[in-house]
């Protein structure tokens, strides 16, 4: 795994920028949070799946078939939690609980030899 520090770098500023649309469009109480929280959650899957060249192409392929289907589920989650508006505690197991299984999942495509 060889990290492209540009990339990552963009990957940062979209998560960043996609983090501070759902920071104005959350209510009040959960402002910062749902704003950290989106943040953590794209900016760990989008710099794996652009910021990263893997050394061997299959998984690399997997890695971001993942990547992009996590992308696509944390802004789902994160979407729903701004818009609609959902508790605290709530906001972070869902949260939480997604970006673990991500990593699981990652970890172990990540770890099987070819």
């Amino acid at each position: 795994m060889k990290i492209n520090w540009i990339n990552c770098c963009l990957a940062l500023g979209i998560a960043a920028l996609v983090s501070l649309l759902f920071w104005g469009l959350a209510g009040s109480p959960l402002k910062t949070m749902i704003a950290v929280g989106t943040f953590v959650f794209l900016s760990s899957t989008l710099c794996m799946m652009i910021g990263v060249r893997y050394l061997r192409e299959r998984t690399g392929v997997n890695l971001r078939v993942l990547c992009s289907a996590f992308l696509a589920v944390g802004l789902v989650l994160n979407g729903y939690a701004s818009i609609i508006g959902v508790s605290p505690v709530n906001y972070l197991v869902v949260n939480g609980i997604g970006l673990l299984v991500y990593i699981i999942i990652f970890r172990m495509i990540y770890s099987t030899a070819q």
